[in-house]
């Protein structure tokens, strides 16, 4: 558990980061092991958009760990395949959680990429 929690420490300043993975802790996702990551392609090709993924959170999380810290929002782009139909609509429309973690990801890539 406490590496879902490494997690949120690199995003400590974000309750809804911490809401997010004390859910996760408390087996908001237990059972499910098949995953989809539904946001933007990171750089580095590190984790790529509509890549299925196999395991439990908790170890998706932790093997993707390099990327999430950079992009602490991908964390919450990683949606069970049985959700993902709802979850790729919830992503297009304005206004919602998904679509705004999209956004963040979709920025922090310029951002960066300028930087860099």
């Amino acid at each position: 558990m406490s590496k879902n929690k490494n997690v949120s420490d690199s995003d400590t300043n974000n309750p809804a980061a911490e809401t997010e993975n004390a859910a996760v802790n408390t087996g908001r996702y237990e059972g499910v092991t098949n995953f989809a990551y539904i946001g933007p392609s990171l750089p580095g090709g590190r984790l790529k958009s509509n890549t299925v993924l196999c395991g439990t959170y908790a170890e998706i999380t932790e093997y993707y760990k390099e990327a999430i810290e950079l992009y602490p929002s991908a964390a919450r782009l990683i949606v069970p395949v049985a959700r993902l139909a709802e979850s790729r609509e919830k992503i297009k429309t304005s206004g919602n959680l998904l679509y705004n973690y999209n956004e963040e990801i979709a920025a922090a890539i310029k951002t960066k990429g300028v930087e860099e």
